[in-house]
């Protein structure tokens, strides 16, 4: 039935090679965010320079951001001390293996230059998602103090609604959408001709009406020319004419 089926058989593909590409993932998601640290270092000293003073790549997978924030709380014993965020630039980078596994399972040829043009689109977006990680955290360790920060609130309202697209709907969508993006081919020729398919073959059939019958009951019989039988007992009996005598005239 899968075989039979293009959509059965996709999304068979795509979700056994989720699996398995995402172990694998797990082995080089720090090498392969690399140049996600390097656009999120630049962006952070550049576009947040009143707040970041230096971005350190310790690993492939530890971000250190020293900044100017000043905070006081438990861990710095009550005394004024300048935060230090740390991250992980793969963190949001789970979305590599949901698109290559839908780009190998939409079988045709061109499948490795669309996994390297996925890959190079997917970079910035998951450095947005990094950097708006950054300054919530740095938000937070101010205990969302505008005057600490020196923000105004829309400005804050931002930070946080850029944080929740980065770690929620930026790192699920951005994968589904840019593979529909670059094998749309695909999804025309294959995919949707199969979904017209299927549905009609579960559209219930029209039943047609039987045409009403024509038979008509006159004394027990029926015709089906719409004229009534007549019945022997039924039948009109017509009166017989009298003989008139004429006798002679007297």
């Amino acid at each position: 039935m899968i075989g039979r089926n293009p959509i059965s058989r996709f999304a068979a593909l795509a979700m056994g090679g989720i699996v398995v590409l995402t172990l694998a993932w797990t082995l080089a998601a720090g090498w392969l965010a690399v140049p996600v640290s390097g656009m999120s270092k630049w962006v952070l000293e550049n576009a947040a320079n009143g707040w970041v003073q230096r971005v350190d790549l310790e690993t492939p997978r530890s971000l250190v951001v020293n900044s100017s924030v000043q905070v006081s709380n438990e861990q710095t014993g009550w005394r004024r001390a300048e935060a230090i965020v740390e991250v992980d630039p793969a963190r949001y980078g789970y979305g590599l293996p949901v698109l290559v596994a839908m780009l190998l399972a939409a079988w045709g040829p061109g499948r490795w230059w669309r996994i390297l043009v996925g890959y190079v689109a997917l970079l910035p977006l998951q450095t947005f998602s990094v950097v708006t990680q950054v300054l919530m955290q740095l938000c937070l360790a101010a205990k969302l103090d505008l005057n600490v920060l020196g923000l105004q609130g829309w400005q804050l309202n931002a930070i946080v609604y850029g944080y929740q697209m980065g770690g929620l709907m930026v790192p699920t969508l951005a994968p589904v959408l840019l593979w529909l993006v670059l094998d749309m081919g695909f999804v025309r020729r294959v995919l949707l001709p199969a979904w017209n398919r299927s549905r009609a073959a579960a559209a219930p059939q029209p039943v047609v009406a039987p045409k009403p019958s024509a038979w008509r009951q006159t004394d027990g019989a029926a015709t089906s020319t719409g004229n009534p039988l007549v019945s022997s007992s039924s039948a009109a009996t017509l009166p017989r004419a009298k003989a008139k005598t004429t006798g002679p005239t007297q």
